[in-house]
């Protein structure tokens, strides 16, 4: 949706307030067009006669871009486990959040999940936890085009806390991303006037949403995420969670699927360190048409959210689009490491 609003009205208000200071009591203030009762008709107005051609500014006609991300604020800390959360405002005032806090055990080391990948799985799977409407996006979004992005990117002196992770808050104009704030270890902000309201205007966006209800999206490079091959006999597609160690060899005999023997899993049903009193692991057995490869049909995150819990998948991006089909099925385990600490929002899943 295309949201266009002309920010002339709004100009010459500065500069008609302005010129009124310094104008003689006697001269005639700004006509004003209003409605009558039954909003049929209109009243004449008349222009301002003080507005003279030296304080009169072009018009400025602001508009939203289609189908962008205009703003992203993000947070990391990893000194106890990992927290972090991400914000996306997109251009039709749609909001979408993850947020994690998490010690899982990562396979090995990998590159995290890009925002774009991220904002994917969030558009794919859930829904935004909020919307702006459009007079404030496009307040923000005209601050935003205004900003000079060469301007001097300043830090506070001192430091606020050595662990305090690391925030940012950017924008994107025309496709090049700038900063327009940081905090964390270091508080800085860009030195531009423009800047600084359009961050203060994100902020005040925010302040009514509630973030103890959002998404969280665990990735490969925050637990162990990782997608098998079954061999097995006549598999059934099911999803079940993993609590304690009986049910994990059970499965590892059903599915030949021997979890035990990767680092990842070294603690689960350890004597004095047992991860199953902080994790429990989520599985689903899949099948896909064979003409799809692993790579394709892998999962990418484990997504708990109000309107959907289980695996995400963005190769499902692909196989929408593709219509070739074998007809002959493959069957794939999905394995996830994710938190205890509440089952509750698990609810369903294995329903």
């Amino acid at each position: 949706m295309k949201l266009t609003k002309t920010i002339t009205a709004l100009l010459l208000g500065t500069l008609c307030m302005t010129a009124l200071c310094s104008c003689s009591s006697g001269q005639d203030t700004a006509a004003s067009k209003k409605k009558n009762a039954d909003n049929t008709k209109d009243t004449e107005t008349t222009k301002a006669s003080y507005v003279t051609e030296e304080t009169t500014s072009p018009s400025i006609d602001c508009e939203l871009p289609e189908g962008e991300v205009l703003i992203h604020t993000g947070y990391t800390n990893e000194a106890e486990g990992y927290n972090a959360r991400n914000i996306y405002v997109l251009s039709d005032g749609s909001v979408y959040m993850s947020e994690e806090f998490f010690g899982g055990f990562v396979e090995e080391y990998c590159d995290p999940l890009s925002d774009e990948d991220r904002l994917s799985l969030l558009k794919l799977y859930t829904k935004p936890v909020m919307q702006i409407n459009e007079p404030s996006l496009l307040e923000i979004y005209y601050d935003m085009v205004m900003i000079d992005p060469d301007a001097e990117f300043v830090y506070e002196d001192d430091y606020v806390c050595y662990d305090a992770g690391y925030s940012y808050t950017e924008v994107n104009v025309g496709g090049n991303w700038i900063k327009i704030s940081e905090g964390g270890v270091y508080n800085g902000w860009l030195e531009d006037d423009y800047a600084k309201e359009a961050s203060e205007l994100i902020r005040d966006s925010f302040s009514d949403y509630s973030l103890g209800i959002t998404t969280h999206i665990y990735s490969k490079d925050i637990t162990f995420l990782k997608t098998f091959e079954l061999t097995c006999e006549d598999p059934k597609p099911c999803k079940m969670l993993i609590t304690n160690m009986d049910e994990l060899k059970a499965f590892e005999e059903q599915y030949g699927i021997d979890l035990e023997s990767l680092d990842s899993f070294a603690y689960f049903g350890d004597r004095d360190y047992d991860s199953f009193k902080s994790l429990c692991i989520a599985v689903e057995i899949v099948a896909y048409d064979e003409v799809f490869g692993l790579d394709t049909v892998s999962t990418d995150a484990f997504i708990v959210s109000d309107n959907y819990v289980g695996f995400g998948n963005l190769g499902l991006l692909k196989m929408a689009t593709t219509d070739l089909r074998l007809g002959v099925d493959k069957y794939y385990c999905y394995v996830a490491q994710v938190p205890a600490y509440d089952m509750s929002v698990y609810d369903g899943y294995t329903t």
